[in-house]
């Protein structure tokens, strides 16, 4: 039977006209649903207010970014602020997200040359996308778990209260159909909709794209943010089904939208066009209010001091909702401020144990106990952090109480007692002068290839993200030629001032020569890494240097993060390549290569006598066919890194078949005689894509490649570890390429 289809006209007319009996029904059923998923009270407005007038004397929020995010927004919207405000107050992640959804479909459009009226309907839908989450209960938005069917229900429906809004509010037909369309597929698989392919309007498509990669790239408190790669291989892989296949392509292809100087002239355009008359004329309403003002200097010192002290440091309101969360109880309990504000406090979200190693219970937890009773609580007891090794720590609760005794909420305490701290602060102690440079106190390059290769053996082997972040002083040399070695020095030990405030504990930054710095980046995937080299550009940018004549020097740098079959030279040479791609760029930019390890991804140990029993030809090693969801020609441009990467050397190119030639060390923390180099030659051929392939009349992208490895010199199959690098091998292809293994496709070698 046929579903009736319904378009954005006939969701804006059943909020004009009368409530039709149907419609009564679906209220009625929405209303039962609300009511099964409302576990959590309503929170007192005058108490939440009065509890942050309370906090506002150790830390309150940077009201800087809210009033350049306000600004924007008021460029855009005029009087219909006053939504994105509202969503703001709602839900405050996704209010940020929409707005960078907005920039970025800003800049895509700007790319695109198209007319500013189009441009302005776009940017308006992308600000606004989300505006009926307003009507979606908290503790569905805030659940840290997957949703129940009911709750789903309730996500789903969100889209056609924002339409509501929109209506209300007198959005113009063509914004209403890209927030409309934005959520159709492609191939028109979502018989909801009326439209599918061409037929659905620009905006919506490209709104899709960026809406999808903004949030596999930012962190979720149910997963890690997606590497860019990765998400935009979930993009390709998606290509021609949910999302245009040609917009796909165009995306990866707009540099210019990674380009931080493009989203701040993006920015500069919006605010520069300020004027609430012009704004308020797409909705016929009224005026603004004034923007906030400025922080005063008191705020910025307790934002300062909540940010950097050594103790973790939480706040909690009477409803036990968190409301601030600090770099250091980051650090020690792996879970990002985002993540966590506004979500309600349970101790099972740090796995909280007592100093019997008991589980701490909502019975039994001492921050219920202080806010309860008002009484200050001190105990000893561990927490577990993102790697699940616990921490001892000492929990210090005080409740927060206004003139008349009225608990507010607490402040949570985390002081680390373990003694593997302190052993560490010891040790490193004793070795300062053999492991620190002299001009910078960094490390030195020395200490940092021992650490360096610690750390990559270490997460190899747990499977855990490690980032390498190079930072290169942008014309260095002009610097010591106009105002002299001194100054230059002077330049040298700020800068690296500027990383120790960025760098995190466990983290390894290092002066590695002249004006180049390295930062190791322990538990970090590629996302977080570029987001705080982005933050250290930033603040480098903006700093202005008296010995330069107050004048301010720019820094590019390159991020990566560990992939399987990587080595410290690997890494090391692919965050030097994203360097040098930084400064070919213009300099004053943060590029990001490699696509990490993925959490699916698997290296097994084989040892070196299952390839006695191996069924293939005597000379061949190993044998695969990978399947990657990138274009042929982007899969060339990744394995040119890779041969880059790795010292290899291109022997031949014949057709569609490469043979290159390269060197092979596992990278272990100690060398025996039988771990030296290992020459090998890997073959790949790039298979034609079959013209009656299933995934060909979707408009998806399936590049397939023929991999074969052989050592060089037949007497090498013998020795010990052969096959396991010839494994690390294919292991470090399969990420540069970002490709699966698959079974071989028949008649493979026809097309060869």
């Amino acid at each position: 039977m046929h579903e009736t289809q319904t378009t954005p006209s006939e969701v804006a007319a059943s909020s004009q006209s009368p409530t039709p009996p149907a419609l009564d029904v679906q209220l009625a059923e929405l209303n039962s649903l609300l009511e099964e998923v409302r576990k959590i009270p309503v929170q007192d407005p005058a108490k939440t207010l009065s509890v942050e007038a309370n906090f506002k004397t150790v830390g309150s929020p940077n009201r800087v970014e809210s009033t350049v995010e306000d600004q924007l927004v008021i460029a855009q919207l005029g009087v219909a602020s006053a939504l994105f405000t509202s969503l703001k107050a709602k839900d405050a992640p996704t209010a940020s997200h929409s707005l960078r959804v907005a920039l970025s479909c800003s800049a895509w459009a700007l790319a695109h040359k198209l007319p500013e009226e189009v441009r302005s309907e776009i940017e308006i839908a992308a600000l606004l996308h989300d505006i009926g989450k307003i009507g979606v209960p908290d503790v569905v938005l805030q659940k840290p778990a997957p949703l129940a069917e009911k709750e789903q229900l309730l996500i789903k429906r969100q889209r056609h209260i924002g339409l509501s809004i929109l209506t209300s509010f007198g959005a113009s037909q063509e914004i209403i159909e890209n927030v409309y369309y934005s959520s159709a597929w492609f191939n028109g698989s979502n018989p909801e909709f009326d439209r599918r392919g061409a037929a659905l309007p620009l905006g919506g498509r490209m709104l899709a794209i960026v809406d999808a990669f903004d949030a596999m790239t930012s962190d979720r408190v149910y997963r890690r943010a997606f590497s860019r790669e990765r998400a935009l291989t979930e993009l390709f892989q998606n290509g021609g089904t949910q999302f245009d296949p040609e917009l796909v392509k165009d995306f990866y292809d707009r540099n210019a939208l990674d380009n931080p100087q493009l989203l701040e002239e993006i920015t500069q355009r919006w605010i520069s066009r300020l004027d609430p008359q012009l704004a308020n004329a797409r909705w016929r309403m009224g005026q603004l209010t004034s923007a906030p003002q400025d922080p005063s200097t008191e705020a910025l010192f307790n934002e300062k001091l909540f940010d950097n002290l050594q103790d973790g440091l939480i706040f909690v309101d009477t409803n036990q909702q968190i409301i601030r969360w600090n770099r250091t109880a980051e650090h020690l309990t792996g879970i990002p401020m985002p993540s966590m504000r506004h979500k309600t406090w349970n101790p099972s979200l740090v796995q909280l144990r007592d100093d019997n190693e008991e589980d701490v219970t909502t019975d039994n937890c001492p921050v219920y106990q202080a806010t309860s009773t008002g009484n200050h609580v001190n105990q000893r007891m561990s927490i577990a952090g993102r790697d699940g090794k616990r921490t001892a720590i000492d929990m210090h609760i005080i409740p927060v109480t206004d003139g008349s005794g009225v608990v507010l909420g607490a402040t949570i305490v985390f002081h680390d007692v373990s003694s593997e701290k302190y052993l560490q602060e010891r040790v490193e102690h004793l070795h300062r002068k053999a492991t620190l440079d002299s001009l910078t106190s960094l490390h030195n390059r020395a200490e940092f290839d021992t650490e360096f290769r610690k750390l990559v053996a270490d997460h190899l082997t747990r499977h855990q993200p490690c980032s390498l972040i190079i930072c290169d002083l942008d014309k260095f040399k002009g610097v010591n030629d106009t105002y002299g070695h001194q100054a230059g020095d002077q330049v040298l030990i700020a800068f690296a001032a500027l990383l120790k405030r960025c760098s995190r504990r466990g983290d390894v930054t290092a002066r590695y020569g002249g004006e180049e710095f390295v930062m190791l980046c322990a538990n970090c995937d590629n996302a977080t890494a570029a987001a705080r080299a982005e933050e250290v550009r930033q603040e480098c940018a903006s700093t202005r240097h008296p010995a330069l004549d107050t004048k301010p020097i720019t820094c590019s740098f390159g991020v990566t993060e560990l992939q399987l079959g990587d080595t410290p030279e690997t890494m090391l040479r692919r965050a030097d390549r994203a360097v040098y791609e930084a400064k070919s760029m213009g300099r004053n930019t943060v590029v990001q290569l490699g696509s990490g390890i993925d959490e699916d991804d698997e290296f097994q140990n084989v040892g070196w006598w299952s390839s006695w029993w191996n069924k293939t030809s005597p000379a061949l090693l190993l044998e695969r066919t990978l399947v990657t969801s990138v274009p042929t020609n982007v899969a060339i441009e990744k394995l040119s890194g890779f041969v880059v990467d790795h010292d290899a050397a291109i022997v031949s190119v014949e057709e569609n078949r490469v043979l290159i030639s390269l060197d092979s060390c596992l990278p272990t923390l100690q060398r025996r005689r039988g771990d030296r180099s290992l020459q090998f030659f890997t073959e790949l051929t790039f298979v034609p894509p079959e013209v009656d392939a299933p995934h060909a009349a979707s408009g998806s992208v399936e590049t397939v490649i023929l991999v074969k490895i052989r050592p060089k010199k037949h007497r090498d199959r013998r020795r010990r570890n052969t096959l396991d690098r010839a494994r690390q091998i294919l292991a470090s292809l399969k990420s540069y390429l970002v490709a699966q293994e698959s079974s071989p496709r028949k008649n493979s070698s026809q097309a060869v």
